[in-house]
């Protein structure tokens, strides 16, 4: 297999490589770089199959060979599911092999002018591009990229873990994108998340995991820590609680 594939910077912004592990980046790259950039012809399903380009065929066996060292076939099998989730990827699978289709390939392999044309004439091929969206021009003559915020939902919901009341939060989420970051929330909860984690590998007492809705209401990915990432502290308590405990001692 030769030539080369495009690979843009704006992926490292977008939901589906933030909230991946170091595995399931190994697996995007290297699906991309498995993928036809034009019509080939493959073996699916007993016959002959003409794969257009963003196809191909292949295996488990096969996707973990090529991602290298590390990657198991348990991990692959959970990257295909979530990238399908995330309207990367379909996968149709049989007993001996499976046919992957990258979706959108076309429009951002495609050539630059091609690009800026499918983007800014067809707003549902947009909504649901991931990994490499291109930046189309607004009236105003700057350039912004469409990022769609069901996107950054899934991406935190798929971090936080605790799953409870999703519609509410993800409308509270769609509210909080007005106020912050999408950066922001997401480097706030894996503070969070860390402190927990810190607190279990020290032997010591684990709270209760916050609900996600009370989580976002509270805004708590804005509260302080301090330490490294394998120990993380909440640097005080606020002025009001302090105040208050004191008033209680008397």
């Amino acid at each position: 297999m030769t030539g080369w594939v495009k690979l843009h910077r704006e992926l490292l912004s977008k939901p589906i490589w933030e909230a991946s592990t170091p595995e399931q980046k190994t697996i995007l790259i290297t699906l991309l770089a498995m993928a036809n950039h034009k019509e080939k012809e493959w073996e699916w399903r007993g016959q002959k199959f003409k794969a257009t380009a963003g196809q191909f065929v292949t295996s488990l066996p096969s996707l973990v060979q090529k991602s290298g060292k590390g990657v198991s076939v348990q991990n692959v099998r959970t990257a295909l599911k979530r990238f399908e989730k995330l309207g990367f990827l379909t996968d149709e699978s049989t007993n001996q092999n499976r046919l992957i289709t990258i979706v959108n390939w076309g429009i951002y392999q495609g050539k630059e002018d091609d690009v800026t044309s499918d983007l800014t004439g067809n707003q549902q091929a947009t909504n649901r591009q991931l990994t490499a969206n291109k930046n189309v021009r607004t009236k105003e003559g700057k350039k912004e990229p469409i990022i769609q915020q069901a996107e950054l939902f899934e991406s935190w919901w798929s971090l936080y873990g605790n799953k409870k009341g999703k519609v509410k939060c993800e409308t509270k989420y769609a509210s909080l994108l007005k106020k912050y970051k999408h950066e922001q929330i997401m480097d706030g909860t894996h503070h969070y998340l860390n402190h927990r984690e810190g607190l279990a590998r020290k032997g010591e007492f684990v709270p209760q995991q916050k609900n996600p809705l009370t989580f976002l209401n509270g805004e708590h990915f804005n509260d302080e820590y301090e330490g490294s990432d394998h120990v993380i502290h909440i640097v005080q308590k606020p002025q009001e609680y302090v105040h208050n405990m004191n008033a209680g001692e008397g």
